[in-house]
């Protein structure tokens, strides 16, 4: 009888020794899975942002954009004179026409029924240049003239942007999807930031308003 009791007795010991040891294990893999989950996290942000710096410069936060725009003022402010004066209410320049050297390097786009695809070429040298080390060397993205203003991109990804905004009327800019625009102390200057899911839920609450 002592022997049986030995026996039972052993055999629950060692379940529970194997219960414990597997209890461990499943911990050290839940660790390890944890681990690699958060690494895996951590290298998808870390290359989120390395993307962002290449794409947009190191124009990541409001300041550094602020500074950015008072240290090239005069070369923007000059930039932003010829397109002011331009006869076309609406121009856009593209920086990748830049960047890449496209065929469409040298030409600005400008809504009109009267240009052959909307493409007017740049024949003054001085504003190739300028062109070149806005969207070359300082990162800048597109470039627009619309409405009441001419804005000066300095981030963009899929859905928001930022940058700078002259207003042609002094009234504050009106730009679609707009959240935060900023008063400079330069005259007629704004900064600006905007995202496109703003648009959208107001393009959605205007046609819903519409039924």
């Amino acid at each position: 009888m002592t022997e049986k009791w030995y026996t039972v007795i052993n055999r629950l010991e060692i379940r529970e020794r194997g219960e414990i040891n597997m209890s461990k294990s499943m911990k050290k893999f839940l660790k390890a899975f944890v681990f690699v989950i958060a690494a895996v996290f951590a290298l998808l942000i870390a290359a989120y942002y390395i993307l962002l710096i290449i794409f947009n410069g190191p124009y990541l936060t409001d300041n550094s954009r602020k500074k950015e725009f008072s240290r090239n003022y005069e070369t923007i402010s000059r930039f932003k004179d010829i397109l002011e004066n331009s006869e076309y209410s609406t121009i856009t320049i593209r920086p990748t026409d830049y960047i890449s050297d496209s065929s469409d390097y040298g030409y600005y786009y400008v809504n009109s029924d009267e240009i052959e695809g909307g493409k007017i070429e740049i024949e003054n040298e001085k504003l190739l240049e300028t062109l070149d080390y806005l969207f070359k060397k300082k990162r800048y993205g597109t470039i627009n003239k619309y409405n009441n203003y001419i804005a000066f991109q300095l981030y963009a990804d899929l859905d928001r942007s930022a940058g700078v905004v002259y207003s042609l009327d002094g009234e504050t800019p009106d730009m679609q999807g707009i959240t935060c625009v900023e008063m400079l102390s330069e005259k007629n200057w704004y900064y600006y930031e905007t995202d496109i899911n703003i648009s959208r839920i107001h393009d959605y609450n205007d046609l819903s308003a519409s039924y």
